[in-house]
């Protein structure tokens, strides 16, 4: 009697989608977590270059080789990096999940952000820019390097897994150049085409 009774248990199937259901449960909620994550480092990680490169920009823009053309980068990308609005609107680039941007000539310890004026830079990207291509003279300068500091990004996929680490870093850098290809110049001749 008994069993039978253990067998009619064992090959009755009844519930059987539940159970896997329960089982695959913590794995669906854990791979839509990660995805979740990888979408929101991937988004902040695209609006802090954006951010970076706008600000680089904004710097070799001065960088014209007056004696002032430090100082006036400096001021230029302060400018960009204290007014500007990226991502998440409002007054200051504050890219969501606490991921702010600042930048403070002279106070590294209160930006977020590095810049450096560089006199050349590597002719292939993969090699590391060295330190001996960096300046301080004005005269020298021709390329902005903006680097962004590494800050860390709330994650929401380790807590229901019981990972521990709760982060992702992001960071990003920028280099630019500014080189007019025109300038004051008249033109010579304008065609009209419907005369």
């Amino acid at each position: 009697m008994l069993s039978r009774v253990i067998r009619r248990f064992w090959n009755d199937h009844r519930g059987y989608v539940i159970a896997l259901t329960l089982i695959a449960m913590p794995m669906l909620l854990g791979f839509s977590l990660l995805i979740i994550d990888v979408g929101r480092s991937s988004n902040l990680h695209t609006d802090l270059q954006n951010a970076v490169d706008a600000m680089a920009l904004a710097g070799a823009r001065e960088l014209d080789g007056r004696d002032d053309a430090i100082s006036r980068a400096q001021t230029a990308i302060e400018k960009i990096a204290n007014s500007a609005a990226f991502s998440g609107g409002g007054a200051g680039m504050s890219l969501g999940s606490h991921i702010t941007v600042a930048y403070h000539a002279g106070n590294d310890a209160g930006s977020t952000v590095t810049v450096l004026f560089l006199k050349s830079i590597p002719a292939n990207d993969d090699t590391p820019i060295p330190s001996s291509m960096e300046t301080t003279t004005a005269s020298e300068a021709s390329y902005a390097w903006v680097i962004a500091k590494p800050q860390a990004m709330q994650t929401i996929f380790p807590i229901p897994v019981g990972f521990t680490r709760s982060t992702i870093n992001i960071a990003a850098d920028a280099v630019a150049v500014y080189h007019a290809s025109a300038c004051d110049v008249t033109p010579i001749f304008i065609c009209n085409p419907y005369e």
